[in-house]
């Protein structure tokens, strides 16, 4: 059928001529077989000795693992380059009764077609066969196979009492060369998880130490707890200070930290936990020695795999003098827009550029217009300012942002409703807040002056009505100073001293 060359067997020569030699020969082969430990390399070496024994002019073997997912090994012994032939099938031709058998078949075939045998096309012509299964007690492997029959024409009972003992041999000696290299490999495995488990205990060792070591010297509280905040797991030593309580008092009784939080805030804090996710909130707490503390506190849910939060982590700090401090700023903001408002005050700061970065509440009121309708810049400004007035202002504007010098001027400027009121404006350059160009930011402080402006208006006018009518009257009307000497006089005392 092939064209392939079937290699010379010169252990045919060395055959033994009678079963007592045989079977010594087959005993020394079972001893060198037993001290091999490479599964390969034992089945490499029972082809050769196969054919040494039985006489063949080749060999071919194939064994999977007892797991159908493990990879087929096949070898073969007298075929010139066999690595171009194709794998055969384990369960292909008289190799699937051997498997299924589990008992050693033999075949002779006058046309030598090997594809009868079941081997893939190509393989030298088979005219005599003997397959036997490697098996072992409770697993069969594969099989070994001898081809062609020397000086006879086919194989006998002694060649396959021969070959089955040997391969039944070979089976157990595999079994347990495979499961000693398995037990190596999981050996080796287990090592390296080991030593990995080891470097990831000390790992874990060393970061558990830096974090309590961090933990232990912040003024906020770390705390690790169950998911409704029991059992506490851990919480750093500054809880004692903010709480005026013992951490070794909390651990015994892990809700005394809730009935410390102030009794209008309790409700709150306890919703917002029990909604199991991430939170951020501020309460207050009564100490034990008697006063109250703001706290302000964050968690995070720590989950498994399955999503369910088992671990809550976070962080409490005293933010007692921020809240103090934050209600002396508001009160105090309060007072200085109560007072711009008495005033009539209000505050721009502008840009660089120009534009208003921002203005005080009170600015709108002042030029009577929404906040939305408020100019947003020098430029803008400019176009609610009296027309009479509006050159006069922009070169003010100009000579401050040119000079960099507090500037200030009087104007009047045009209210939503179409009044005018007069203002007084102050431009303040903001320190070291010049850019690139020299230009910087400005503080500028409006002040509405119209009561002023007409009172002054007022006061002259009635100055004025005053000594038109003393001027009119016959009447001498003057004043003196503590020396006598006169420093006014009306007109009737001119025209009648001449």
């Amino acid at each position: 059928m092939g064209t392939q060359r079937i290699a010379r067997n010169t252990a045919f020569e060395k055959l033994p001529v009678d079963a007592n030699q045989r079977l010594d020969a087959l005993i020394a082969v079972n001893l060198q077989l037993a001290s091999e430990r490479d599964p390969q390399v034992l089945l490499k070496r029972v082809l050769r000795h196969a054919r040494d024994l039985i006489g063949a002019t080749f060999a071919v073997l194939c064994v999977g693992g007892a797991n159908k997912e493990e990879r087929v090994f096949c070898a073969s012994s007298g075929i010139d380059a066999p690595d171009r032939l194709a794998t055969p099938r384990m369960d292909a031709g008289i190799f699937g009764r051997v498997l299924a058998g589990r008992s050693a078949h033999r075949l002779v075939d006058a046309g030598g077609d090997p594809e009868t045998l079941g081997l893939p096309a190509g393989y030298p012509a088979v005219h005599s066969a003997l397959a036997a299964p490697i098996a072992s007690l409770t697993v069969v492997y594969g099989w070994i196979c001898l081809a062609n029959k020397l000086g006879a024409g086919e194989f006998d009972e002694d060649d396959e009492r021969i070959l089955s003992s040997l391969a039944s041999l070979v089976g157990r000696i595999y079994e347990t060369g495979s499961l000693n290299a398995e037990l190596q490999r999981h050996t080796a495995q287990l090592d390296v998880e080991i030593a990995e488990r080891k470097r990831s205990a000390l790992q874990l060792l060393e970061s558990e130490l830096r974090f309590r070591q961090l933990a232990e010297s912040i003024s906020e509280v770390f705390f690790l707890v169950g998911p409704a905040f029991t059992p506490i797991l851990y919480v750093s030593p500054a809880y004692e200070e903010i709480w005026d309580r013992t951490c070794a008092s909390l651990y015994m009784d892990p809700g005394s930290w809730i009935e410390a939080v102030h009794p209008d805030d309790r409700e709150r804090v306890v919703e917002t936990i029990a909604a199991g996710g991430t939170f951020e909130i501020e309460y207050r707490i009564e100490r034990t020695s008697g006063g109250q503390r703001w706290i302000r506190a964050r968690g995070f849910p720590i989950r498994d795999r399955d999503g369910r939060v088992y671990r809550i982590a976070g962080i409490a700090e005293d933010i007692t003098e921020r809240v103090n401090l934050e209600r002396v700023l508001r009160e105090s903001a309060a007072a200085m827009r109560r007072g711009d408002v008495i005033a009539r005050l209000a505050h721009i700061i502008t840009r660089p550029d120009g534009s208003f970065q921002s203005w005080s509440e009170t600015l709108p009121q002042l030029i009577g217009r929404e906040p939305a309708r408020v100019p947003a810049s020098a430029r803008a400004w400019l176009e609610i300012v009296h027309p009479d007035e509006r050159e006069r202002v922009r070169a003010v504007f100009i000579e401050a942002a040119v000079s960099g010098q507090r500037m200030e001027s009087e104007y009047r400027l045009l209210r939503a409703g179409g009044d005018y009121i007069h203002v007084r404006q102050v431009f303040d350059p903001i320190g070291d807040s010049a850019n690139a160009a020299g230009r910087q930011r400005w503080f500028t402080t409006l002040q509405d002056v119209t009561a002023q402006k007409r009172a002054g208006e007022e006061l002259r006018e009635s100055e004025r009505r005053f000594s038109d009518m003393l001027g009119n009257i016959e009447l001498v009307s003057i004043m003196l100073d503590r020396e006598t000497r006169i420093t006014w006089c009306n007109d009737y005392f001119l025209r009648l001293t001449g």
